[in-house]
Formats: structure tokens, C-alpha cells, sequence
């Protein structure tokens, strides 16, 4: 180590002299909470937050103890912060929309904003957008294999892409068909491509069975010859615009499978 005696951290328990991220000595860099970083090593670290495409203020912090990573890297380390700004904005709005002042008070009381719900980068058209609730992203992750590699897409994006939209408000009051039963429409939109009624959502991941359509009367949507099957991400189906109920939307041609 060079010029920095051993300094212990407030917030854990570690004590070295190494780098905390390489694990080599000769470090250049000592953070107000004590842990001790080569230049290099700290700075990949800040950058990696730079172009991040889910908001999280992680890169912003010490590896370790999550303190600030202050005063390095001011510039790359705003740039994380006025994302994160931007994204808990959207968050805090989506919570309320969804959840009654009760509940958003007890969940924020347990965890902060990014870590109740998760906004993501679209890879379209380059905005950050709502992308689910961690817990639901956590569960549909446990039951379906994610793809790293798929990048996401905002619904605007995506209902752009498969849609007609409403003339009128475009793509924000879009109401779907659940995905796994012909029941009832959508009240839930979980990890940004999985659309549920209330009992589908309750029931996933409790033994829940995908509820195959009868068609006929038996059918709200009128019938599996019109919408597509009730199975997984292949039954993204478009209703109607919620705020003018305009039920000429309609999913183009060729475009029941995704």
C-alpha cells in the first residue's frame, strides 16, 4: 500500500490494504468510508454505471459498504445520480398509480423506490420506462430462463411494432387480454411483456395452470379463432384503448405469434 494506513469502515467489518475490487496491493485511491481501490479499478466500476440499462444508483457507491464514492469521479458519478432521478420519478409515479398512500408508505418504509420497481432503458427509442415490480420480475425470472441478450422495449415501442394504436392517446391506455385465461382483461403488466388478470397474477407460481380457451360463448374475447392462444408471451393481445374505448385497435396480420 502506498501513503494510506489501514482504515476501518464505519458501515462493515472489512480492514485491508489491498484493492477492494482486484484484490492487489499498491492502491491509489482511499473513499471517505476507508476502503482502498487502484484508480483503474474504481473508475471501471463508475463507468460500468454510465451505461447502464436498468436504474440503479449501485455504481455510484462503494462496492462494499454502499456509502457514496466521494469526491472520485464527480462527473460519471452525476451521471449515474440524475438517471436515477429521472427513473424515480417515473417509479414513484407508477407505485401510486398502482397502490393505494398506505401502501406505498409501507413499502417504501422497507426498501427504496429502484428496488420496489425496476425501469429500464428502452432499447428503441432510448427512454427510461417502467418495467415491472421487482418481486414479479424475480418470480417470472425463477419460472422462465431470461435472455441477457434481449433488450428491452417500452410498451409504446412494442405496441408500435405489432399495433394499431389510438389515434388520440396513443399507446399509455392500452388495455390487454390476460394472457392466461379468457376471462377477464389484464389489470397486471409484469417484467414489461407479461399481462395478467388479478387471479392469474395471485396464482402464478402456485402450481398455476395456463387456462386454455373453450372459444364460442364460453369466451369474453370472442372466441381462439380471433385471439391467440392462451400460452405464455405468444398471447400479447390488444384490446382496446381504455380512456376512449375505441375497439378498432386490432392486432395486424401475422402478428398473433410473438
Amino acid at each position: 500500500m502506498t501513503g494510506f494506513e489501514v482504515f476501518e469502515c464505519g458501515n462493515c467489518e472489512l480492514r485491508r490494504s489491498s484493492c477492494c475490487i482486484c484484490l492487489e496491493e499498491k492502491v491509489e485511491i482511499r473513499l471517505d468510508c476507508g476502503h482502498v481501490f487502484h484508480t483503474a479499478c474504481l473508475q471501471q466500476w463508475v463507468n460500468v454505471g454510465t451505461y447502464q440499462k436498468v436504474a440503479s444508483r449501485q455504481n455510484a457507491l462503494c462496492p462494499l459498504c454502499k456509502q457514496m464514492i466521494s469526491p472520485y469521479f464527480a462527473d460519471a458519478v452525476q451521471i449515474i445520480i440524475n438517471v436515477c432521478n429521472a427513473a424515480e420519478k417515473i417509479a414513484d409515479e407508477q407505485l401510486r398509480k398502482d397502490y393505494d398512500e398506505k401502501q406505498v408508505t409501507d413499502m417504501l418504509s422497507n426498501k427504496a423506490l429502484l428496488n420496489i420497481v425496476r425501469i429500464s432503458l428502452c432499447g428503441s427509442c432510448s427512454q427510461w420506462h417502467f418495467n415491472g415490480y421487482m418481486s414479479c420480475i424475480e418470480r417470472i425470472n425463477e419460472e422462465n430462463e431470461a435472455d441477457p441478450d434481449q433488450p428491452f422495449k417500452c410498451e409504446y415501442c412494442r405496441i408500435k411494432e405489432m399495433y394499431s394504436v389510438c389515434p388520440t392517446h396513443g399507446a399509455d391506455y392500452c388495455v390487454y387480454k390476460c394472457m392466461y385465461c379468457c376471462e377477464r382483461a389484464a389489470t397486471y403488466n409484469c417484467g414489461g411483456d407479461y399481462f395478467y388478470c388479478t387471479p392469474c397474477h395471485g396464482d402464478f407460481g402456485n402450481g398455476f395452470q395456463v387456462r386454455e380457451c373453450k372459444g364460442g360463448e364460453e369466451c369474453l374475447f370472442t372466441g381462439k379463432e380471433i385471439h391467440p392462444p392462451n400460452l405464455g408471451t405468444a398471447c400479447r393481445h390488444l384490446l382496446y384503448c381504455g380512456m376512449c374505448n375505441d375497439d378498432s385497435i386490432h392486432k395486424r396480420p401475422g402478428c398473433n405469434v410473438v
